[in-house]
């Protein structure tokens, strides 16, 4: 399997594992849903600043969304993973599924956005 393929497998992953459809990250990514599934089917791959900002939006490293040697023992143990997850990341999935529509795609958007972009929306709002 090529890395292209593994990135492709990765980013269904860790969508899937956020319970976002591909509509909301591409919202988040700002790119149309076509161009994000493109990404998951490695028909093809996002630039750089496109990974950049997947990452923050899963919360992990570049490194961990495209080198990860960790994930390939994920995906062979991966009901074993799933039942360790935790009662606080169960909780977190469950509050964020619990948000609204515009919600959620206001916490993805800020999750993408620059610590500069966000402190200046707090600002507005506040």
């Amino acid at each position: 399997m090529n890395d292209n393929a593994k990135l492709s497998e990765r980013l269904k992953y860790y969508r899937k594992a956020a319970s976002l459809t591909q509509q909301q990250v591409a919202d988040a990514l700002g790119i149309q849903r076509s161009a994000y599934a493109y990404y998951e089917i490695d028909k093809t791959s996002p630039k750089l600043p496109t990974l950049s900002n997947i990452a923050k939006l899963y919360n992990i490293s570049i490194d961990q969304l495209v080198n990860d040697e960790d994930f390939d023992t994920l995906m062979t143990n991966r009901q074993k993973y799933d039942t360790e997850v935790t009662a606080g990341e169960r909780l977190l999935n469950d509050s964020f599924n619990d948000l609204s529509p515009l919600e959620k795609s206001i916490v993805l958007k800020l999750r993408v956005m620059s610590a500069e972009e966000r402190r200046n929306i707090v600002k507005e709002l506040f």
